[in-house]
């Protein structure tokens, strides 16, 4: 049998690159209204090098189902294609559901396990939300750009809210838990860059609840600080 070494490393850095290139809605037609994102490849990809290795090292056993919740929710959209108006597209959809919440579901659920693979995903993540917000000021400040196209990565300023309304509290949990007076700073700045570029009206309604009720909770500090951040 031709040996293959750290099969495992090799998942873990496929699991990193899909977070790395997941914010985006970058796409190419493969079939009529039938589109391939950058991200399917890759976790079609990471899984047969997952599955590969299962089978070569037999261990089964290593693998978590997702939870019931999560399979039911799938298991009630493959129902509904059987009734829908446009079956082919739905059949796509059920597809891509299943991509996401069952195989990509395992495959992280599997990793998180790594204290390691969690630090190193946690790093990815918040570069790449900084590339993100990033780009996204950029396209606010360019003169020429419509303020309402203003996207980021994303196809429209809707996309870019849900993703901004997902990953600003996670930054701001960060700004009153860490104990670094230079990261916290930078963050803080960061998510004031965030909530300048959130042009969509539910995502800065989200963003205002969910950081008032995070700095309430932690101290009596944080809440002026957190009025601070959204009135800045």
């Amino acid at each position: 049998m031709i040996k293959m070494p750290g099969l495992s490393r090799i998942v873990q850095v496929g699991l990193l690159a899909v977070i790395a290139v997941s914010p985006t809605q970058f796409s190419i037609e493969v079939f009529e209204k039938t589109h391939l994102s950058i991200v399917d490849p890759l976790i079609w990809l990471v899984a047969a090098i997952r599955l590969i290795d299962i089978f070569r090292k037999r261990s089964f056993s290593t693998l978590k189902p997702p939870h019931l919740s999560i399979v039911l929710f799938v298991g009630l959209f493959a129902v509904s294609v059987f009734k829908s108006a446009n079956f082919q597209g739905s059949l796509k959809n059920l597809f891509q559901l299943t991509e996401y919440f069952l195989v990509a579901y395992i495959l992280f659920n599997e990793a998180s396990a790594d204290d390691v693979f969690l630090k190193r995903a946690a790093i990815v993540s918040l570069v790449t939300a900084v590339c993100v917000i990033a780009l996204a000021v950029v396209q606010y400040l360019t003169p020429s750009l419509e303020l309402f196209r203003v996207s980021g990565s994303f196809g429209n300023r809707n996309v870019l809210g849900g993703f901004l309304a997902l990953v600003v509290p996670l930054m701001f949990g960060v700004v009153v838990s860490d104990t670094c007076f230079i990261r916290r700073v930078m963050l803080s700045f960061i998510i004031i860059a965030a909530l300048l570029v959130t042009l969509s009206g539910a995502t800065m309604i989200a963003l205002v609840i969910s950081l008032l009720l995070l700095s309430c909770f932690k101290g009596r500090w944080t809440f002026p600080l957190a009025t601070a951040v959204i009135l800045a």
